[in-house]
């Protein structure tokens, strides 16, 4: 398996979106992205924290312009 040269990690935070599925919806759906932009997240669902993956390493991210080929993306939400 081939992974990028990942040299940073961007912490990003959602509060407008209720779970995982609705941040994925809004990154496929509304700005055409194949999947979801983060690598990862940890969300609170029925008041639980949860650990998600999302776009895999092996493919450059989403989630900050510049830095989707050698930053991780996770995001933190609830």
């Amino acid at each position: 398996m081939i992974y990028l040269n990942w040299q940073y990690i961007i912490l990003h935070h959602f509060e407008a979106w209720s779970s995982w599925a609705d941040v994925e919806e809004y990154h496929v759906e509304e700005l055409g992205y194949k999947c979801i932009a983060y690598n990862f997240g940890v969300i609170k669902e029925n008041d639980k924290l949860i650990y998600k993956i999302g776009r895999p390493l092996t493919i450059a991210g989403g989630h900050t312009k510049g830095m989707n080929d050698k930053a991780i993306g996770i995001v933190l939400g609830g």
